[in-house]
This record gives C-alpha cells, structure tokens and sequence, in this order.
C-alpha cells in the first residue's frame, strides 16, 4: 500500500510560488516515471485539490478587482461568474497530477463563506464537509482502482 499525498497552492500572497514548485515537482514526478526509474515506484500517490472560490462583490469575485458599485462590502455573492484560480490549476498542471475537488460546482456556494467581508474563508458546517466527502470518496475509488 502507499500513502496519498494532497497539495494545495492557497490563495494568499505565496500562491505563484507554490504554483510554480508543485508544477517542478509533478513535471520531474513524471519524468522519472516516464524513463522507468524505479525509486518512485516507493513513492507516495500526489494529488492537488483544486481551490476554492473568492466570492467578494467585484466582478469576477476576486479579492482586489474592481467592486461592484452599490453591493454591501461586508456580504459576499451567491454566485460568481468564475473560478480564476481554478482554471489556472488547470492550465498550469494539465495532466501532470489528478485533481481533487474537479467536479465540485463551487461557483455557487458564495452564501456560505463567512461573511462580514470575508468572502474567501469557509467556517459554517457544509462547504468544508463537502470537500472533505469529494477527497474521501476519491482516495476510496483510487484506492480500489490503483493502490
């Protein structure tokens, strides 16, 4: 059996940093995978669970972008139109690692977030049990299927 490692980048100022060292630690995962080396056979499962959504009164929900005019700054969106940091997981580990968390609709779990300007935070009971049953259910079928 092997231990099952999940990653994730976060969303403060150290995101690109992380981004950029997962994404050099799958690529050279891969590599050695790729030229048959036989020490990582040793080596734990990776996954990275995709991040969740900012849904802060501005455009695309993002802390920082411009704000919608007239929206109460303290209370976050239902919904946002996007999930920025989710895409660019996407984009920038494509198939280097399976994702976490990829087929959860989090675009329209705003009115859970923490409120009282903090639109980024989950503490209300639903959304964390959400992603912590998307993550049990994931290593219970990737155990079945590869472990």
């Amino acid at each position: 059996k092997k231990d099952v490692v999940v990653l994730a980048a976060g969303h403060h100022k150290d995101r690109s940093s992380y981004i950029s060292a997962y994404k050099h630690f799958f690529q050279c995962i891969n590599d050695e995978k790729s030229n048959g080396t036989k020490a990582f056979t040793k080596w734990p499962h990776f996954f990275y669970q995709l991040s969740s959504v900012e849904s802060f009164w501005t455009e695309d929900g993002m802390y920082g972008s411009p704000r919608i005019p007239g929206k109460d700054m303290m209370s976050c969106q239902p919904t946002v139109p996007s999930a920025v940091h989710r895409q660019e997981e996407r984009e920038e580990f494509g198939v280097l690692v399976p994702f976490i968390a990829d087929d959860v609709d989090v675009k329209k779990l705003g009115e859970y977030h923490v409120e009282h300007g903090d639109c980024l935070h989950w503490i209300q009971p639903g959304v964390p049990d959400l992603y912590a049953a998307q993550l049990s259910d994931f290593l219970i079928t990737i155990t079945e299927r590869t472990l």
